[in-house]
């Protein structure tokens, strides 16, 4: 649906350099790898939410910001402030915690068909405040 309002901003805005030069115009080589890097990381939520649960998303989510901040801090000089070391405490704390202490699986206090006699349930006895029919 994005990608319609984005087509429509477009020729709505650019409509006459669009059709001389073409719709790639101006696209360079940092452009090309934003969007490969994009595409990527949406296959790659696909493949996470197909194999893992949405818990483990959010902390993907989370340690990936931490990474990238990390690396712009480095390369970049990005100064951090106290919110961001607190919260990213926080995630670290949460996903080490996860990692330690996993969900247990649900368990089942039944099976939905009994596999042998001893597994039926014994038949509830009729109360004596039941109606009986005459």
């Amino acid at each position: 649906f994005g990608y319609t309002i984005g087509l429509v901003t477009v020729f709505l805005n650019d409509e006459a350099a669009v059709s001389k030069d073409g719709f790639f115009q101006g696209y360079t080589v940092s452009v090309w790898v934003v969007i490969f890097t994009q595409a990527c990381g949406g296959l790659l939520v696909a493949v996470v939410m197909k194999y893992a649960d949405n818990i483990l998303k959010g902390f993907a989510t989370s340690l990936s910001i931490i990474l990238a901040t990390t690396i712009s801090c480095v390369f970049f000089g990005t100064q951090l402030n106290g919110m961001f070391v607190t919260g990213a405490s926080g995630v670290l704390v949460a996903v080490y915690l996860y990692g330690k202490y996993p969900p247990s699986p649900e368990k089942k206090d039944y099976d939905a068909v009994p596999q042998n006699e001893s597994e039926k349930l014994p038949m509830e006895e009729p109360s004596s405040n039941s109606v009986e029919k005459v």
